[in-house]
């Protein structure tokens, strides 16, 4: 969120637990939302090389544990992800931000998870050219 991006590398590598022991400690939940973090922070760093294979091992270890009804956005959100990191130049477009609209389903603010929340506004800061702290924020807070 504030833009350290080797801080949150550092952290990220200190979790050197598996996955599985991940699991077992801090839920299928909390495993799941380090992995979209490490997706999203790998995009930041510029390691093409790694963001594909990231994507693609998450949804075949975790494809079923995705499709449940607490994680069904997360699938529609990874294929954004992937367009995005394919053709950034793309994000831009009002098609791009048509697509969004019509992928991400939300549910009303105070019921929605705020990691949801806070990935989509990675890509939404990335669509808008805005500070991602900003855009959060603004997604986060109650509309009045």
């Amino acid at each position: 969120q504030q833009g350290d991006l080797k801080s949150a590398q550092k952290q990220l590598l200190n979790l050197n637990l598996s996955d599985s022991q991940l699991k077992r400690i801090y839920g299928l939940e909390w495993l799941l939302h380090k992995k979209y973090i490490e997706i999203l922070l790998h995009i930041e760093l510029g390691h093409t090389n790694l963001v594909e294979s990231l994507i693609n091992s998450l949804t075949r270890k975790y494809g079923t544990d995705l499709k449940n009804d607490e994680s069904a956005q997360i699938i529609p959100f990874l294929k954004l992800i992937k367009t995005y990191f394919n053709q950034p130049h793309h994000i831009a477009t009002p098609e791009f931000k048509t697509l969004v609209e019509n992928t991400i389903q939300w549910k009303p603010s105070e019921q929605e998870d705020i990691f949801l929340m806070s990935f989509y506004a990675w890509l939404k800061s990335k669509m808008e050219n805005k500070p991602l702290y900003e855009t959060t924020l603004k997604l986060v807070s109650p509309t009045k």
